[in-house]
């Protein structure tokens, strides 16, 4: 599966996407064999991205939300792709790292139109 690979961990899997057929890109971890897991994409929504990804395989990135935001997301390794909070309802936010407690770094849309850094602790990394 042709894509980008944006991340790479310690056990050679790789956080990035590829190209859907339906258009737009769909976030992607590649195992270090080459083998590809697509990450899914939010309700309604057409793109995600990987960024992020920790030793466990955890993969954090964006996607775009039915309303056409772009949201923080992480996926866990299991079940679907979770949405992380913004700062300011409808603020656009992105994951750009994940680290083996479950603790994602990114940006949020704040008051006055001003990205701020953000941390999220995600409880599947306890």
């Amino acid at each position: 599966m042709p894509g980008i690979g944006d991340d790479i961990n310690i056990h050679g899997q790789v956080a990035g996407a590829a190209n859907r057929p339906s258009g737009g890109e769909q976030a992607v971890r590649w195992s270090a064999d080459g083998t590809a897991q697509t990450l899914g994409v939010l309700p309604g929504g057409s793109t995600s991205l990987g960024l992020g990804i920790s030793a466990q395989g955890w993969v954090t990135g964006r996607a775009e939300d039915r309303a056409g935001v772009t949201r923080a997301v992480v996926w866990p390794g299991h079940g679907p792709l979770r949405t992380l909070p913004a700062l300011v309802h409808g603020g656009a936010t992105t994951g750009n790292a994940v680290d083996g407690a479950g603790t994602v770094v990114g940006q949020s849309d704040a008051a006055g139109g001003v990205s701020k850094a953000v941390r999220w602790r995600c409880a599947f990394g306890r």
